[in-house]
């Protein structure tokens, strides 16, 4: 009798497993698939800022720069602490590098002495990116321009990251931008350019720190895609089971 139910509870027990583990399965294949959907936006995305920086011949020199010395750094860690120190300390001289030789321009400019001549036809292109600049970060904070946090959440923990640091340094230098254009704004004729020199220098240098925060998380976002978008989606599949 014992032997007739064990008989007949066994495959009960075994159809119970194996209908939750298809279900499990059927929901990773989903999200599997929702990822790969998601991958090709967030790549269309990436392209589109990337598309905006080698517009400008000396912002695409910077980024290939910074793409290079983000490439030593990487390949740093393959050789220990002591090296990936190394470089990343050679990494922020040759920034500094660049900080001092934009200080000194601007330096050059200061010791001029002329005024500022601010026209009303300059006032109302400052006041046209201004607003361009504010409605851009709206956008970006807002998931218009850009996939949501949330969205980023279900691409595996390094896009997560990589997305919210993207959006965060994107953010941060479009509000530098604000910054400048509100402090240039706030500049007449009758304004000395030295009275202002240190409070342009701060704004730069700023400026120069922000920009390339936000090429290096860039540049990060677009490796991390570009690995994600090769993988097939069995693969896919276990990196969903895995918590990838």
């Amino acid at each position: 009798m014992a032997a007739e139910g064990n008989s007949v509870l066994l495959p009960l027990v075994i159809g119970g497993v194996g209908a939750i583990a298809a279900i499990y399965v059927k929901e990773a294949v989903q999200a599997a698939l929702k990822r790969q959907i998601m991958l090709g936006q967030l790549q269309a995305y990436v392209m589109h800022w990337r598309g905006l920086v080698i517009r400008h011949l000396h912002a695409v020199q910077l980024y290939n720069t910074i793409e290079e010395r983000e490439k030593k750094l990487t390949e740093s860690l393959t050789r220990g602490r002591e090296a990936f120190n190394a470089q990343h300390t050679e990494n922020i001289g040759r920034r500094d590098e660049i900080r001092t030789k934009i200080k000194e321009a601007l330096q050059e400019v200061v010791d001029d002495g002329k005024s500022f001549d601010k026209s009303s036809m300059t006032s109302a292109v400052f006041g046209a990116g201004l607003d361009g600049f504010v409605t851009a970060r709206q956008y970006l904070m807002d998931g218009k321009t850009f996939i949501s946090d949330n969205d980023a959440a279900h691409l595996g923990p390094a896009i997560a990251l990589s997305t919210v640091a993207f959006r965060a340094s994107a953010a941060q230098i479009l509000l530098a931008l604000e910054g400048i254009v509100k402090m240039m704004q706030a500049i007449d004729n009758n304004t000395k350019k030295s009275d202002v020199a240190t409070v342009i220098s701060s704004f730069v240098d700023a400026f120069v720190l922000d920009g390339e925060n936000f090429f290096v998380h860039l540049i990060r976002l677009e490796r991390h895609v570009q690995v994600a978008r090769r993988r097939n989606l069995l693969q896919l599949t276990g990196d969903v089971f895995r918590g990838r």
